[in-house]
Parts: C-alpha cells; structure tokens; sequence
C-alpha cells in the first residue's frame, strides 16, 4: 500500500490525500489566520471599560452604605429619645409615710423597686 501512495504523491506543495484519491493544497496563500492574541488597544480599551464598571461599582457601594449608616443612625437616636420620654412620662411620687411601704405586698414592693431603679439609669 506504501508504494502505492508514494507512486501517486507530489513532488511540490501538494500533498496527496490518501482517503480522497487527489492531491490537495498544503499551503494556502490566500488564507491568513488571525492572531490568537488580542491587539494592545483592545486590551487597552477593555481595561478602561473594566475600571469604569468597578468605580461606578464602588460609588454605588459607598451610597448604599452610607444609606445604611444614615438609618443605623437614625435608629439609635430614636431609641434615645424613646428612653428619654419614657423617662419624662414616669410620675414619681416622694413617700413620706414608711408604714404604706411595709404594708405593700411582696410583688407592689419589686415593682416599686423596679420602676425606681429604671428611673434613676
């Protein structure tokens, strides 16, 4: 089978195609193949687009943080004011007779405590 192909190979820029019974063009004069590497403007240019995107990112970022901060904030100043006027709204009443005191019960006595003790933090 050797000698069979060798018989019927050319000589030239051509080689024989064994399974197509013909000679077929080794080199193409016409066909240039591209690069597999882009140009250094495409990757200049891509490298831009890339750090716009991530700046916009980042500056959208910093909004929503700075958002979140602002209601935290928000929310710490209102728990403020709500212990301030929690504290306005209690009527505290001096007791000068200490035997009304031995009188009360257990629980009137905690609660007593309790309402004393919030009142002063």
């Amino acid at each position: 089978v050797k000698n069979l192909i060798n018989r019927y190979m050319v000589k030239s820029s051509k080689r024989f195609c064994w399974n197509r019974g013909r000679s077929v063009n080794r080199f193409s004069s016409l066909k240039v193949d591209k690069a597999y590497h882009s140009s250094w403007d495409k990757k200049k240019t891509d490298a831009d687009k890339l750090k716009n995107i991530k700046a916009l990112e980042n500056e959208l970022k910093a909004e929503a943080n700075a958002a979140k901060e602002a209601k935290k904030e928000r929310r710490r100043l209102n728990i403020k004011q709500k212990e301030a006027n929690k504290k306005k709204s209690l009527v505290v009443q001096p007791v000068s007779n200490l035997k009304k005191l031995k009188k009360l019960s257990k629980r009137q006595r905690q609660q007593l405590i309790m309402m004393t003790s919030s009142s002063v933090n």
